[in-house]
């Protein structure tokens, strides 16, 4: 459960020249979340065989570092619903903060996801 809204709790954000978006979260809990999302479009000429079967659909690398250590995950845009639990499994963190981070990775992919706003304490 998240005691902030995603606006208030970005305390950064800055969007590369490449297609690279920064953002710093912190969700309320005492934990502080740096996460880059990569739009690969841009980057798929001479890409492992792996990131290639992506070409022509939208795909984004997301990594996110936090107390010290660093995880990331392939996002495909499928049109469909990005799982708290698959970005919890994916990116190593808790449920409850996979809800919102699901949510924020949703918003810069393409994606749905559920509305973290119900937990938002008042």
């Amino acid at each position: 459960m998240r005691t902030k809204s995603i606006e208030t709790a970005i305390v950064a954000e800055h969007t590369a020249p490449a297609p690279v978006t920064v953002l710093e979260y912190q969700p309320g809990n005492g934990t502080r979340y740096h996460l880059h999302v990569t739009d690969l479009r841009s980057h798929l000429d001479g890409a492992p065989p792996a990131l290639n079967a992506y070409a022509g659909h939208g795909a984004w690398y997301v990594a996110l570092y936090t107390e010290g250590r660093g995880t990331c995950m392939l996002v495909a845009d499928t049109g469909g619903y990005l799982s708290p639990g698959y970005v919890s499994e994916k990116l190593r963190v808790s449920e409850g903060d996979a809800v919102v981070l699901a949510e924020i990775i949703a918003r810069y992919t393409g994606r749905t996801a559920l509305d973290a706003s119900v937990d938002v304490a008042s």
